[in-house]
């Protein structure tokens, strides 16, 4: 059973985001911290738990060495489950949490989700798949609708980049992320429509409306590797071409009432900037990035990747 919390999403931000032209969406801070609910699962319910009792009562240096020391074994793996579970139920709500602030923690939240990455990515016995499947807020089989280039001439904040593209999507599959934010109208060659407040918050359905942002400047395959252009100089992300995305929820700024955030690719270590074309019915994984092989359908890339998240899933089980 999964329950929406109470939460509006808005367009541009009034304070905060300023003249950035890039999408931003806009949703209220929590009011408690965690955000318990008795109609969250088991699981995630116990994520949640977890995330208080450290942030309270851990000093930071003490939560990293404590990670750190972690081998590829049961601690690490029930923490890996449960917070796959949780970032899985409400993407959304996540982000929100770990932006809540309190004088009086120990540990500020938005840290413990790096520590448990990084860990897996150095010790699981599938490192780059594992830290892609934990670290993205969504993996999504999206299909094009349109892309939208974006020239950022804001001089005081180009952390985003020079150039921002749009990326506007019918969802065909969600692996993960089952909350998902309804798209922003389209206006001419903006998405800043003068601030408008747009629908709340949504179950991710095939079909839906799916929204997200990269930068071509950024380089995939790491620092050295080509822009984020195919082969022929074109843009990666392409209208009426089918991908496998995975994305990550990354809050832009906090104002007094508001987390402001993106959905954005994050694969910078990624040959394809984890966003896998689906080119001529297969998904184009030159690198074997997952050592899924480099010829698989849509299907059997997804059913490989699903495989290991019920791994992660059931452990202890």
């Amino acid at each position: 059973f999964l329950c929406i919390l109470s939460s509006t999403v808005y367009a541009q931000d009034t304070s905060c985001v300023g003249n950035y032209p890039g999408l931003v969406f806009r949703t209220e801070k929590i009011s408690q911290f965690p955000p318990y609910s008795m109609h969250m699962p088991y699981e995630v319910l116990i994520g949640y738990i977890a995330l208080d009792t450290v942030c309270y009562n851990v000093w930071w240096n003490e939560l990293e060495d404590f990670i750190n020391r972690q081998t590829y074994n049961d601690t690490l793996r029930y923490m890996m489950k449960h917070y796959y579970y949780t970032l899985d139920y409400d993407p959304i709500l996540f982000e929100k949490t770990i932006w809540y602030q309190d004088s009086t923690f120990k540990t500020p939240p938005q840290v413990f989700p790096d520590l448990i990455y990084n860990q897996a990515n150095k010790v699981s016995d599938h490192p780059f798949l594992d830290y892609a499947l934990l670290r993205s807020s969504y993996i999504m089989h999206v299909l094009v609708n349109d892309t939208l280039n974006i020239t950022n001439t804001n001089e005081e904040d180009n952390s985003a980049g020079r150039f921002i593209v749009i990326v506007t999507t019918q969802i065909v599959d969600t692996i993960k992320g089952k909350i998902i934010p309804e798209c922003i109208p389209r206006v001419g060659h903006t998405f800043n429509n003068g601030r408008k407040e747009i629908p709340r918050i949504q179950i991710a359905e095939p079909g839906d409306c799916f929204q997200f942002h990269y930068c071509p400047e950024w380089q995939r395959g790491g620092p050295l590797g080509p822009s984020l252009h195919d082969d022929n100089g074109l843009p990666w992300i392409k209208t009426g071409q089918e991908y496998i995305v995975f994305l990550d929820i990354g809050e832009r700024c906090l104002d007094s009432n508001y987390v402001n955030y993106q959905v954005r690719s994050t694969g910078h270590d990624s040959y394809t900037f984890l966003m896998y074309p689906i080119i001529d019915g297969k998904v184009y994984d030159p690198q074997n990035e997952f050592g899924f092989g480099t010829s698989l359908t849509p299907d059997e890339f997804k059913n490989a990747l699903r495989q290991r998240i019920s791994e992660i899933k059931n452990y202890g089980q």
